[in-house]
C-alpha cells in the first residue's frame, strides 16, 4: 500500500481477496501476499513478499549490517525493501477504469492492433516478461496465439490496459 500511495479507501474497493503465507527458506522467514487487485472489470492476481527474519547462516548482505535470527521491525522491513533485499513489492498506478470496457472490446483491440485474427489473451498481469522495465505500474495483458503449428510459429506479445500501448513478435510455440 506504502509503495503506490494506496488509500484505505482505494484497497477495500479494489482487493477482492488475499492470502498471507509465511516461507522459511536458506535466507531466514519471508512473509508473502497473494492478493486479487479489481479493476473495472478485470481482476488481475498478484503477489508481495518481504523478508522478516534473516539467518545468522546467511552470508549474504553482510555489508549491510542487518541483524540476524531476531524479527525485524517495522524500520528494517522497509529499509530491506527500500535495499531490495529479498523483496518483492510491486507499484501500482491506481486506476479506477480500464482502457477497454469489456474483455470483447479487449480482444477486438488485440486483434486489431496486432493484425492477426489468432491473437487473444492469455493473462492478466503486472509483470510483462522481456518488456523492461517488466513492471511500470500499469496492467497489461499478455498475448498469445499459434500461427502455424506445423511451422512451430506463434505469436507473443502484451498490451496496457492503461494507455492501449501493444508489442507483439513473431516467436517459436512453447508447450
Amino acid at each position: 500500500m506504502n509503495k503506490s500511495a494506496m488509500s484505505e479507501s482505494y484497497f477495500d474497493a479494489h482487493i477482492v481477496d488475499y492470502k498471507i503465507s509465511s516461507i522459511a527458506w536458506n535466507a531466514g522467514v519471508s512473509f508473502r501476499i497473494d492478493y486479487q487487485l479489481k479493476i473495472d472489470w478485470m481482476t488481475i492476481n498478484c503477489q508481495d513478499e518481504f523478508l522478516v527474519t534473516m539467518n545468522s547462516s546467511y552470508e549474504a548482505f553482510e555489508h549491510l549490517n542487518i541483524p540476524r535470527d531476531v524479527n525485524f521491525d517495522e524500520s528494517q522491513i522497509d529499509f530491506n525493501i527500500n535495499n531490495m533485499v529479498h523483496s518483492e513489492i510491486s507499484s501500482y498506478n491506481l486506476l479506477d477504469q480500464l482502457k477497454y470496457n469489456n474483455c470483447d472490446e479487449l480482444k477486438t483491440a488485440i486483434k486489431d492492433s496486432t493484425g492477426y485474427q489468432v491473437a487473444v489473451p492469455d493473462r492478466a498481469t503486472y509483470y510483462v516478461p522481456g518488456k523492461l522495465p517488466r513492471e511500470d505500474g500499469d496492467p497489461y495483458v499478455l498475448i498469445i496465439g499459434t500461427i502455424n503449428n506445423q511451422e512451430n510459429k506463434c505469436l507473443k506479445g502484451h498490451i496496457n490496459l492503461n494507455t492501449g500501448e501493444w508489442e507483439a513478435w513473431e516467436d517459436v510455440c512453447v508447450q
